[in-house]
């Protein structure tokens, strides 16, 4: 009988965990979104700046909900769902490669909003691809706010747009209960490949 010597792999007893390298201290906190999305902005720009600034990795995120991807860099295996600090700033950056399905959205964002907030993040932000047959000449990005002024960034404010997988789930969540959110979009014509 084939199923006696098979059997399917369950990870945990919790459909999404959050694995600490190293304790995180409870503290006022920005949060920085970069998820898989349109064109791969979010996910490639805050990744630039984690590597740039060489962040220290401080949890992932462990999950059936998550394809499997494991990263290479130099030389190294890195898990496809991150969670990086910026001590000096107090700036965590949440950053995947990963295209996370439908189903997995609401509860990795729940998961993820609630350790936040649990580890004192006051704001936070979400940077998006944002999908035009035609791009907008000279327009580099749109913003949408609640509860944070980022007017000085100069850029107009979004007034109709969609957002989709977990970013929209976790502005939903922070709509919700009342947490500062804003999300800077970045106009491209590319879906699924890197703009």
């Amino acid at each position: 009988d084939l199923s006696m010597c098979c059997h399917l792999r369950t990870m945990s007893a919790q459909p999404v965990e959050i694995k600490e390298i190293r304790p995180l201290e409870k503290g006022g906190y920005k949060a920085v979104f970069g998820l898989a999305g349109a064109g791969f902005i979010g996910n490639t720009s805050t990744m630039f700046a984690v590597r740039s600034k060489t962040y220290r990795q401080i949890a992932w995120i462990k999950s059936n909900y998550i394809p499997p991807m494991t990263l290479i860099t130099n030389g190294t295996p890195m898990q496809s769902f991150r969670i990086h600090l910026d001590e000096l700033e107090k700036i965590i950056f949440v950053i995947t490669e990963s295209l996370v399905p439908a189903e997995g959205c609401w509860p990795i964002a729940e998961a993820l909003t609630t350790w936040l907030k649990e580890k004192g993040v006051f704001e936070m932000y979400s940077i998006d691809g944002l999908p035009f047959a035609n791009p907008p000449s000279g327009m580099k990005a749109f913003t949408y706010s609640s509860k944070i002024d980022i007017s000085n960034l100069g850029f107009p404010a979004l007034k109709e747009g969609a957002l989709s997988g977990i970013n929209s789930c976790i502005l939903e969540e922070c709509a919700e209960k009342g947490y500062p959110y804003a999300s800077i979009f970045i106009p491209t014509n590319k879906l699924t490949s890197i703009d």
